[in-house]
């Protein structure tokens, strides 16, 4: 599901009303916001949907746990999830460079 995240949804300037909005500009703003994140999730269950079914077909294989593991240890090494995947990988001694 590559390029339909879940950061897709919402919009970053809706989070508060501004002071130049009128009640009916703000009302069409926000159902106008609805409808394309209405848009975006029908198109995200339909791309899943899509997923299971090439994973239920046998053209698709899902990744194990090692690739699961090796991906999440490539991201920024503040995060938590990441030093965890790191360990992980340093005990199984899987090489998670690129």
């Amino acid at each position: 599901m590559h390029g339909y995240s879940r950061q897709g949804i919402g919009d970053a300037g809706n989070h508060r009303r501004g002071e130049r909005h009128s009640d009916r500009t703000w009302q069409r703003v926000i159902s106008a916001q609805h409808a394309k994140d209405e848009a975006y999730c029908r198109m995200r269950d339909e791309l899943r949907g899509n997923y299971e079914y090439a994973v239920a077909r046998g053209a698709v294989r899902p990744p194990n746990l090692r690739e699961r593991t090796i991906a999440k240890a490539q991201g920024h090494t503040d995060n938590a999830a990441v030093q965890a995947a790191r360990r992980l990988c340093a005990k199984h001694q899987w090489s998670w460079t690129a």
